[in-house]
């Protein structure tokens, strides 16, 4: 399996950073650009249509580039996908940081769009609901990229002007958010969370809508932050700074 990926900074390539989405590759860029000064970091570029394919996207990913063992961070859908690599390959696996992860617990993203609603105007949400219509059409990918655009300001608490350059592909998400919501109801994410035997840290703003996962591994809540904490005005130089701690 050829998994395309970008490598930042120089050898030993100990690090990859896991974009959410599923199919929002690009979106963590600034924080693989910003590790590399220190530390040799790859993002993968995961585009399997299925969440088993995903996994062994990323599984290759380390043995085709990686410098094992390696520190995988993974944000939001990113994160719970690292979950699943760091259980079934721990000898490959240094350090599992999770930055604002979506809940691995059955029924855990109920109430997430509600909070995210509650925050948006009413132009913002009736604009969610044209889209919700349209998804079918030829420009899916531009219209699934808006509603990110919508959702991310209900995340965000403080955010800074960005230049995303996100490739966002409906389809991915589609396919694989359907696997994904399965897997986690039937108790098999959450039964994996516990059998990861390499340490743990998980990341999460304050204002993330998303909950903190539960368990007895380190965790960072930051103040005055949402889902994405490198947008964070307030909270990202300290996510930075949490994260070098960590590597």
């Amino acid at each position: 399996m050829n998994v395309d990926c970008r490598k930042y900074g120089s050898p030993p390539f100990s690090a990859l950073v896991v974009h959410g989405g599923p199919g929002g590759e690009g979106e963590v860029r600034p924080v693989a650009e910003r590790l590399s000064k220190s530390i040799g970091v790859i993002e993968p570029l995961l585009r399997a249509e299925s969440l088993e394919g995903q996994v062994e996207e990323l599984h290759q990913a380390i043995l085709a580039h990686a410098d094992t063992p390696v520190t995988l961070i993974g944000h939001s859908f990113g994160a719970m996908l690292a979950v699943i690599v760091a259980a079934r390959y721990p000898k490959l696996m240094k350090k599992l940081i999770m930055v604002g992860s979506g809940s691995l617990e059955k029924g855990g993203g109920q109430g997430v769009m509600k909070k995210r609603l509650e925050r948006l105007s009413k132009d913002e949400r009736e604009r969610l609901e044209v889209i919700k219509t349209q998804l079918d059409a030829e420009n899916k990918d531009a219209l699934f990229k808006e509603m990110g655009e919508i959702v991310a300001k209900a995340d965000s608490f403080d955010p800074e002007p960005s230049d995303d350059l996100i490739e966002c592909s409906y389809r991915v998400y589609n396919k694989v958010w359907a696997d994904s919501v399965a897997f986690r109801e039937s108790g098999k994410w959450l039964k994996l969370f516990h059998e990861v035997t390499c340490p743990i840290v998980a990341i999460h703003g304050e204002y993330d809508p998303h909950p903190i996962q539960k368990g007895n591994h380190r965790q960072v809540v930051l103040k005055n932050c949402g889902h994405r904490p490198w947008v964070e005005r307030q909270a990202n130089e300290l996510f930075y700074e949490t994260l070098q701690k960590e590597l």
